[in-house]
């Protein structure tokens, strides 16, 4: 479900935010100054999507989504950026990204309450978009609440089909899948490089064999 959003003139925002701001507010550290420094040119707040610049009531846990646009230096992006970003604001974020070779990205995490503390913030593992620069923008589904476009926002990023019934209810079941998929993803790769490097011919037997055995995994999920 790889799609690039069209948002109403009433959300936008359009505003260019100093990186400094991020930096005093959240107390950054050497290394996270370096990366918004090497990475990111740019951040500009782009939409406010909320009851008051959507036709679309508040939900239970969403009271406003924001979009920001990261203009980058480089075609990828740490996402330990945008974790430092989510930590600072408490409403959700859908992260657009434009790369100097021309590539198009949206990235967010599931990013709710923790519920044993409601000062913290609890964040998912993070989702990228495929390549979306050659991608038509399409029109916002219409939907009741913003918990359930918040959920969209997140099905469109995950490695699984759509629901045919509630996005927001589906969540929870669709990102354990998410990370299922992630985990199993990482083993394969490891063990691919492993295999690559292997000389003894039955140690090869063996490691194709644990490659097969997590590809069947991946296919059940």
């Amino acid at each position: 479900m790889n799609i690039r959003h069209h948002y109403p003139i009433t959300t936008k925002v359009g505003q260019v935010i100093a990186k400094s701001r991020f930096y005093e507010q959240g107390n950054a550290n050497a290394r996270i100054q370096r990366l918004f420094t090497q990475e990111i040119e740019k951040i500009i707040w782009a939409n406010k999507l909320s009851p008051a610049t959507l036709n679309i009531d508040a939900g239970k846990d969403v009271a406003e989504i924001q979009i920001f646009h990261l203009i980058t230096r480089t075609n990828t992006l740490n996402t330990d950026i945008l974790a430092y970003i989510d930590r600072l604001i408490p409403s959700p974020i859908i992260f657009e990204s434009h790369h100097p070779n021309g590539s198009i990205h949206q990235t967010a995490t599931y990013k709710r309450q923790n519920l044993a503390d409601k000062d913290k913030l609890v964040l998912d593992d993070y989702y990228t978009s495929k390549d979306l620069a050659n991608v038509p923008s399409a029109d916002l589904p219409i939907l009741p609440n913003l918990d359930e476009l918040y959920a969209y926002f997140i099905h469109t990023l995950l490695p699984c089909p759509a629901p045919t019934g509630s996005f927001a209810s589906n969540l929870p079941q669709n990102l354990q899948k998410a990370r299922q998929t992630h985990q199993l993803q990482k083993q394969l790769t490891k063990l691919t490089a492993k295999l690559a490097k292997e000389k003894q011919f039955n140690r090869k037997v063996q490691i194709n064999s644990e490659i097969q055995a997590i590809q069947r995994q991946l296919n059940l999920v």
